[in-house]
């Protein structure tokens, strides 16, 4: 046999995403990225040659839509919404991928940066200290955030994009019922979790029609009381209903890390 006789290089499909071969190269934290806001030299070579090692689906680095300010930025700038976290020549990104191979596929993932808030007042796992919890306005706030991300990321020619909803980011937060404590229609049950999702998924699509929206989440978070493998395919089934046309499967919350291994939930 060679390798064209693997379902692993045969095409797939995804919401109409035609893919030459089912070989995804998942996200990773590329910081160049974010280098003063601006594309760089850097970060168009490793994508052009990851377009030119064969892959069928590429998976950019998390590019933020939301985030609280950094110590050095103007104290009247408490939160940056997606209008003024855009990188500039974000658009050469997709342009190169195509360029390299006609038909490799670029997705971009969106994320909320850094922001020490979450869904209920549990303790950060770095400072010990309750996080904020996010109100209702802001959390609307953020979800416009995610779909002006959304549609901006399909004008500026990318092939679809995908929700980092894993590894303790905000939208997983809002999944786990470790860390999502919350009595109002973002919190509780198992659908209200998943409303953050829903509602970013079905107001984009009012602007970006059959567009493909991935989404990354946890399989387990290897916390008790949060997502475990027992209770993941419920989850993964209620994530679904919300309209995402995949679900990469992913693990571990930033909590995990910092915690003696024999306190972690591996079921």
């Amino acid at each position: 046999m060679n390798r064209t006789q693997y379902a692993l290089f045969s095409p797939g499909n995804i919401a109409g995403m035609d893919l030459s071969n089912r070989l995804v190269r998942s996200s990773t934290w590329d910081p160049c990225l974010f280098h003063d806001q601006q594309m760089t030299r850097e970060v168009l070579d490793l994508y052009r040659d990851l377009s030119l090692g064969g892959v069928g689906l590429i998976i950019s680095g998390g590019l933020p839509v939301y985030r609280e300010r950094f110590p050095d930025e103007p104290p009247d700038m408490p939160f940056l919404t997606y209008s003024e976290l855009q990188i500039q020549g974000l658009a050469e990104l997709p342009t190169v991928v195509h360029r390299a191979r006609s038909d490799a596929r670029i997705v971009a993932q969106l994320e909320v940066g850094y922001l020490d808030a979450g869904p209920s007042p549990i303790l950060n796992p770095f400072s010990h200290q309750p996080v904020r919890p996010l109100s209702v306005e802001e959390i609307e706030r953020i979800i416009d955030c995610f779909v002006e991300g959304v549609r901006h990321m399909q004008a500026c020619g990318f092939d679809g994009v995908q929700l980092h909803a894993a590894h303790g980011g905000l939208l997983s937060r809002f999944l786990s019922p470790y860390s999502n404590q919350r009595v109002d229609d973002f919190g509780g049950s198992l659908r209200n979790r998943v409303r953050i999702i829903s509602e970013i998924v079905s107001r984009a699509r009012e602007q970006v029609g059959k567009f493909p929206i991935l989404v990354k989440m946890n399989g387990t978070d290897y916390l008790p009381g949060g997502i475990q493998l027992d209770n993941f395919p419920q989850l993964a089934r209620e994530v679904a209903a919300s309209g995402v046309d995949a679900i990469e499967i992913s693990g571990g919350m930033w909590d995990c890390l910092l915690r003696p291994v024999e306190e972690l939930d591996f079921r």
